[in-house]
């Protein structure tokens, strides 16, 4: 759904950004420390982004970066200031983080952007360090070339491309949007095999012992129930479905109707016992099928949840070349590959990080289901 260029944790940062001899270093600081309004950051995104963007509305903002459960009403977007002028933003969601049982500090980038006339005056580099010093776990998604090693120079992680698998419903609709071969076709007929489950709706007792079992085993952003509310319940302009599978996995789907020719749906997540997870993605199936969608894509790091998505045989954007699918929605887009990248970073257990048995990231996470300013409605 989501352009790299638009939503990720980068903009304009350049290869050699760096703390020059003679530079004034610029004052960095969270939002709320440094008395920066949120209409101030709405308003610099919005001058300083090169197309129209989410986090220049002001709801969304809010919604976004201060109402999140960690958050407890601050803005904790990293802000450069020269003097009295924003020349840079960190977008971050601050949200705990699980590491194996344990909660941590952790935050989701998002949207990083430097004010043209103040690149490659070290602003970048010193709002990383200053982030580094806050938090004991970040990510985030979609990066660039250009920014890519300024992370690494800061000791982050990165992963190239995040499996992503696809499940055709209906051919004849999204035959113009994709690019295959015969055997493509021949793949789908015979693959996909459904479970039975059963499904309930989300009760909260039940979301907070799902997650409290999942998070001995997992790292991942909290996905309790008031982060669950927060995440679907509260968003300002999508709706979502989620709901419990077997009584032990809690599954989230979007559908998208604003898709010229098609419906697409995403499974935005899944959490819960591994044993349920051949119903669970069933479950995900079955209701995007009962309300119209053509195909659904499931995204996720967790490498138990990709064995059941390639053993029940879904398309894998990454490793069917005879099947390329739109990574674009809004227009509609094949790119290669068809998925996005990630980038890590912990202050301790950065191998149990990388272990994609054990990281639990989804399209639920760091911003990665951003609405489009045109899709914008509730």
């Amino acid at each position: 759904m989501w352009n790299p260029l638009q939503v990720c944790c980068y903009a304009f940062v350049t290869r050699k950004q760096h703390i020059l001899g003679g530079d004034m270093p610029a004052t960095v600081g969270f939002a709320s420390d440094l008395g920066i309004k949120a209409d101030d950051i709405c308003d610099f995104y919005n001058r300083n982004w090169p197309r129209k963007i989410a986090l220049a509305d002001h709801d969304f903002y809010k919604w976004q970066f201060i109402d999140t459960p960690a958050s407890k009403g601050t803005d904790e977007c990293c802000v450069a200031v020269d003097g009295s002028d924003v020349v840079g933003i960190m977008g971050l969601n601050a949200r705990d983080f699980y590491s194996g049982g344990k909660k941590v500090i952790g935050s989701e980038l998002t949207t990083w952007v430097v004010a043209e006339k103040h690149r490659n005056k070290g602003s970048g580099p010193q709002m990383i360090d200053f982030l580094k010093s806050k938090f004991d776990v970040m990510t985030g998604m979609g990066i660039s070339a250009q920014a890519l090693p300024v992370y690494l120079r800061s000791g982050f992680r990165y992963v190239k491309a995040i499996p992503r698998h696809v499940h055709v419903i209906n051919w004849d609709n999204i035959s113009n949007h994709i690019e295959s071969t015969p055997l493509a076709a021949k793949y789908a007929r015979s693959q996909v095999v459904l479970s039975k489950y059963t499904a309930s709706t989300t009760e909260e007792h039940l979301l907070d012992s799902i997650y409290s079992e999942f998070s001995k085993n997992h790292f991942s952003f909290s996905r309790f129930s008031k982060d669950v509310k927060w995440r679907y319940d509260d968003h300002p302009y999508f709706n979502y479905h989620h709901f419990i599978v077997n009584g032990d996995c809690h599954v989230s789907v979007r559908i998208d109707n604003g898709i010229d020719g098609f419906v697409m749906a995403h499974c935005v997540d899944i959490v819960g016992n591994k044993d349920s997870y051949h119903s669970a993605i069933s479950a995900a199936i079955e209701y995007a099928k009962e309300n119209g969608a053509d195909a659904i894509d499931f995204f996720f790091t967790n490498a138990s949840i990709n064995a059941r998505l390639d053993a029940m045989g879904l398309f894998s954007t990454l490793d069917h070349e005879f099947f390329k699918f739109p990574h674009l929605f809004h227009p509609v887009e094949i790119r290669t590959p068809a998925t996005t990248s990630l980038i890590l970073w912990s202050r301790n257990e950065m191998d149990d990080m990388l272990d994609m048995s054990l990281l639990h990231v989804t399209k639920q996470d760091a911003d990665f289901d951003r609405p489009t300013i045109q899709g914008m409605k509730k």
